[in-house]
């Protein structure tokens, strides 16, 4: 997996404007970026009702799907990222070697939630990779 697609991953999550986690994705086919998403909060109107959270996975997916076909999303990987807030603690950070240490002090665990897996899964991506 090339370098780019993490970073242009970790570029989305900065976009994110959740307080706890900030996950970002990128869709890849043919070796291009397809998709982007990154996760947010969505609210229909100023006082805030009906507010609910959009994963990074769902909107990565849903952007691709906007310039590629349901066939060619088959055909396609997804790259999810957790971007760490600064002062964020590293768990078994010693068992890394030193390249890997420097790319653990900004990210972190990102494997999709069970409805972000079954999304995958439903849209059938070749495979999903995640920090």
């Amino acid at each position: 997996m090339r370098r780019t697609f993490i970073d242009e991953a970790i570029l989305s999550a900065e976009k994110s404007n959740l307080n706890v986690a900030n996950h970002g994705a990128v869709v890849v086919y043919r070796g291009k970026i397809v998709g982007r998403g990154y996760n947010k909060y969505c609210v229909e109107n100023k006082n805030k009702v009906n507010r609910w959270s959009v994963h990074a996975e769902v909107d990565a997916i849903n952007n691709a799907l906007r310039k590629i076909s349901p066939d060619d999303l088959r055909k396609s990987s997804l790259i999810v990222v957790r971007k760490l807030k600064e002062g964020t603690q590293i768990l078994n950070k010693q068992t890394l070697t030193k390249s890997e240490s420097l790319v653990c002090e900004e990210i972190g665990y990102s494997a999709p939630c069970k409805n972000c897996t079954n999304f995958i899964l439903r849209n059938g991506l070749r495979a999903c990779y995640y920090s």
